[in-house]
């Protein structure tokens, strides 16, 4: 009996820690397949400005509030601006700030209302210019995703970066 005991107590001792550390920082696809967080792609040639969705496909989970960081890279894109998207459930505070070069900090919250379930649409939308020198695709990537988009199944957007034309004389 003493055996069993400390048996199960091994167990739980090293099973116990991967449990905790899964559900609390991990990415893991965890929600439903339904569910779905994803940033649009584009194309342009160094100069332009570009726009890229933040996207949400809520098949099964009503989303009061969103927490994201987005990265990107500042080789090869500037980030300009932000506007509202067309998901907006009356959201009691929604924001977006550039934390710092390259990271794009998104969060928002409902008190009595929600994107309710079944709902698809943008929840912003990100301008981007194209730097001068910017050759190949430059990935946008979501990272930090939080509160009730945690666990959804997530796709990065990214710019594909063409030659400039050239005009004919």
């Amino acid at each position: 009996m003493k055996r069993i005991s400390i048996t199960i107590l091994l167990t739980l001792i090293m099973v116990l820690p991967v449990l905790a550390e899964n559900s609390a920082g991990s990415q893991e696809l965890s929600k439903p397949q339904g569910d779905r967080i994803w940033l649009t792609s584009a194309s342009g040639a160094p100069g332009d400005v570009i726009n890229i969705d933040l996207m949400i496909g809520n098949a099964m989970t009503e989303v009061d509030a969103v927490t994201i960081t987005l990265k990107y890279d500042t080789s090869k894109l500037q980030y300009i601006d932000w506007a509202d998207g067309s998901l907006n459930p009356g959201w009691v505070m929604f924001n977006i700030n550039e934390k710092s070069d390259g990271e794009i900090s998104v969060g928002g919250f409902c008190v009595k209302t929600a994107i309710k379930t079944g709902s698809e649409g943008s929840i912003a939308s990100f301008s981007f210019k194209i730097k001068p020198e910017a050759s190949g695709d430059a990935l946008i990537s979501l990272d930090k995703i939080r509160d009730d988009v945690q666990g959804f199944n997530f796709e990065n957007g990214k710019i594909r970066i063409e030659a400039a034309s050239v005009m004919n004389q």
